[in-house]
């Protein structure tokens, strides 16, 4: 440290991640040699596998990104309802993503267009498939 200000460097030089302790590739590195150790529990590989179905569909361009279900922002995030229907996705801006799973921690409503989110999920319009 000098002039008691803390440094904004890794321990390897690199600059450090923004509200991190350690540049990007040294905690990439920490996160695989712990998940190597730490096996997930069975609900955590369950979501991981729907998430990852869900990518490699829209990587492939058979799931299609949409627009923010609630407010129609353009930079949505897919977000699972339901994990054992992986390609059944709603599509949420950042702020309505957050918003969502706040209220679900709280057991709180969360409606899109009048229908409640979990309603929303299981309708075929919401989701978009190329055959």
């Amino acid at each position: 440290m000098l002039d008691g200000m803390e440094s904004t460097k890794c321990w390897c030089g690199n600059e450090r991640r923004p509200g991190g302790t350690e540049c990007y590739p040294c905690h990439a590195y920490y996160m695989r040699e712990w998940r190597r150790v730490h096996d997930p529990t069975p609900e955590q590989r369950r979501k991981i596998n729907a998430r990852r179905i869900a990518s490699h569909y829209q990587e492939r361009g058979k799931l299609i990104k949409q627009p923010c279900a609630v407010c129609g922002d353009p930079n949505s995030q897919k977000h699972h309802p339901d994990y054992s229907k992986p390609l059944e996705v709603i599509w949420l801006c950042p702020d309505h993503h957050h918003e969502l799973h706040r209220k679900l921690k709280w057991n709180l409503p969360f409606v899109i267009a009048g229908i409640p989110v979990v309603a929303v999920a299981v309708t075929a319009s919401n989701v978009t498939v190329k055959p």
